[in-house]
């Protein structure tokens, strides 16, 4: 996997997964429209001509079995992808993740070198040194998960400690996933990247039977699952035959995923489906089936204002209608004539939100065609490289 030494090497840091070493390691957890977003990036600067590498650390929770799980070169598509040495073994596990990855960089090293990390782990603190000290990379912090006033003192202490970290040793550019977050990277200039839009075919969906109803990634509070089930339920018992026109599909994780699978086991078998984590190819199919796709992260949560739901970009650009609470970024992604934003994050505006794509489905498919058309141009692969590649400028 070795490559010419003549371009501009990238090397993006995080904790991404592909499907086969996702079941190689047995991750329960993740986030497929993460690691979607770093894999859609690496390919479109590789279609530019930049040495695009993915270094993840390739962890899950440790179970203290004392398994090891050795480091291995793979390849998405034509994206080189690199998994470091993971041991479920408690405290050193974290210990080889770092060290490991500070080997991976030194064998990485290039004089034309820009390192990204993806957000501000711990793990990574070693590397980041290896890497601005020795090795004279640039370094860049691509902030896709601030701190919030809300987390309790000693992770907000822990957060705001190693985001100090990150903006001395990082370059005078960072990356942040949404506008908000221009305020806690200390470095001169922010380039705000939400992703690059998968370029598929949008599938022929006909709207005038069962619409398909997408709601996935973390399912909690504060990601909207009260909101979720109220509207289920004022559907159900007010709108009976609207009820009847929707289909329901739930993936993910999270402490509200034992309400939905009981729900959809007991009051609304039929109608809603809950499928736990699901590998990306059939995450892939859901989004080719489904019509309409829910982001419901509740305004006023760390959750909300920062982080960007990345999902978002991946249901538009499938032709999905995004049917969002006004939160992040959303709203200058996916301006109202382009989506369908909720004025409450209630149970009563989402309800009230379905009740009117079923009864004008010809409007909704319009307006999910027009977000589709945003979301591919505002986040081409050229649009994108174009940004990316002011980093080392």
């Amino acid at each position: 996997m070795k490559a010419s030494s003549a371009r501009q090497r990238f090397i993006y840091v995080c904790n991404v997964f592909e499907s086969k070493t996702l079941a190689l390691r047995g991750v329960s957890t993740y986030s497929p429209a993460a690691s979607g977003k770093v894999i859609r990036i690496c390919q479109a600067l590789r279609r530019e001509s930049v040495d695009a590498w993915i270094v993840s650390l390739g962890r899950r929770r440790q179970n203290s079995s004392g398994r090891v799980y050795s480091g291995r070169a793979v390849r998405d598509g034509a994206t080189p992808l690199l998994y470091l040495l993971f041991c479920d073994l408690p405290i050193l596990t974290h210990l080889v993740s770092a060290f490991s990855l500070c080997m991976a960089l030194w064998r990485l090293r290039r004089e034309r070198a820009t390192i990204v990390f993806y957000n501000h782990l711990p793990h990574y603190v070693p590397g980041l040194v290896v890497a601005r000290i020795f090795l004279r990379a640039t370094c860049v912090l691509d902030l896709e998960d601030g701190y919030s006033a809300d987390e309790v003192w000693h992770r907000r202490l822990i957060n705001r400690s190693l985001l100090r970290i990150y903006n001395f040793l990082c370059g005078d550019v960072a990356l942040v996933a949404n506008s908000r977050l221009r305020e806690q990277v200390s470095a001169r200039r922010a380039v705000i990247c939400y992703g690059v839009a998968p370029a598929v075919r949008v599938p022929d969906r006909p709207w005038s039977g069962t619409i398909q109803v997408l709601f996935s990634g973390a399912l909690m509070k504060e990601t909207g699952v009260a909101q979720f089930l109220g509207a289920l339920e004022i559907l159900s018992t007010r709108h009976p035959e609207v009820f009847q026109r929707f289909r329901f599909v739930v993936t993910g994780f999270g402490e509200g995923a034992e309400d939905i699978r009981a729900a959809a086991a007991e009051r609304y078998p039929g109608i809603l489906d809950y499928r736990g984590m699901v590998r990306w190819a059939d995450y892939r199919s859901l989004l080719e089936q489904s019509h309409v796709g829910l982001c419901l992260k509740i305004p006023g949560y760390s959750l909300a204002d920062t982080t960007f739901p990345s999902k978002v970009v991946e249901m538009a650009a499938y032709g999905l209608l995004v049917t969002s609470n006004r939160v992040s970024d959303v709203p200058l992604v996916l301006p109202d004539d382009c989506a369908f934003l909720l004025e409450s994050a209630d149970a009563e505006s989402l309800a009230a939100a379905l009740v009117q794509i079923a009864r004008d489905p010809e409007r909704a498919a319009e307006t999910a065609a027009r977000g589709q058309r945003r979301i591919t141009s505002r986040m081409s692969p050229e649009t994108v490289v174009a940004d990316l590649k002011t980093l080392w400028a």
